[in-house]
């Protein structure tokens, strides 16, 4: 559980653990336990090692996602008509009650790799994905993800302790949407279970997290 941290240094904590994130929404379990055995490592081995498990990679976004579950549709982003601004995602995640942590990309619309910043809430340009955090009142830490214009909570306390229960992310619908920055397109799809598990919930928001505890993600995973 993790309390009282600043940004920064809830920053400084997970850092890596970002792309732990993405893996589970990129590319799967087999990423994910390549990358939990490195945890005991600093910071810079950890991005380190990171690229060169991107680089061992080497079937497209859309042949991953074929073989390891059921590929609904591919988008690109640059028609997708769900791709929020940082104004309506701002309105988006601040409304559900994500308001503890700033709101941030680090992904243009071109499917270009910048500098990670927080968004503002007027601001009319759009990217492909964004990210903040939510500690509930336990001290569950959880990264919230909107990625074409759906939500979808990462439970990270309850992923790094469950130890081969497999990984968990909540989506209001049974599929997940997720985003290849390198052919710059949304992939939705519904996970095969043994790569990430699904729990389908109404509507995520801070009250939804907070009622989620760890006994009640394992009974709906």
């Amino acid at each position: 559980m993790i309390k009282a941290f600043n940004y920064n240094n809830l920053r400084r904590v997970l850092a890596g653990f970002l792309i732990l994130t993405l893996c589970a929404v990129f590319f799967g379990c087999s990423s994910i336990q390549i990358y939990i055995a490195e945890g005991e490592k600093d910071c810079s081995e950890q991005v380190n090692s990171e690229t060169d498990l991107y680089s061992d990679i080497t079937i497209t976004a859309e042949e991953y996602y074929t073989l390891n579950g059921t590929l609904i549709k591919s988008i690109d982003v640059g028609v997708s008509s769900e791709v929020h601004t940082e104004k309506e995602t701002f309105l988006n995640l601040t409304t559900r009650g994500f308001t503890q942590y700033p709101i941030t990309t680090e992904t243009s619309i071109s499917g270009e790799l910048i500098d990670e910043f927080e968004i503002s809430d007027q601001a009319q340009t759009k990217h492909p994905m964004y990210i903040t955090y939510y500690i509930t009142g336990t001290g569950d830490l959880w990264t919230i993800m909107e990625i074409n214009g759906h939500v979808f909570a990462n439970p990270v306390s309850y992923n790094l302790t469950e130890n081969g229960a497999g990984q968990v992310i909540l989506s209001e619908t049974n599929s997940i949407f997720s985003y290849d920055p390198i052919s710059n397109a949304f992939y939705e799809t519904i996970p095969n279970i043994s790569a990430l598990k699904v729990v389908t919930v109404n509507y995520i928001d801070a009250d939804t997290l907070e009622k989620m505890t760890a006994e009640e993600i394992r009974h709906n995973a």
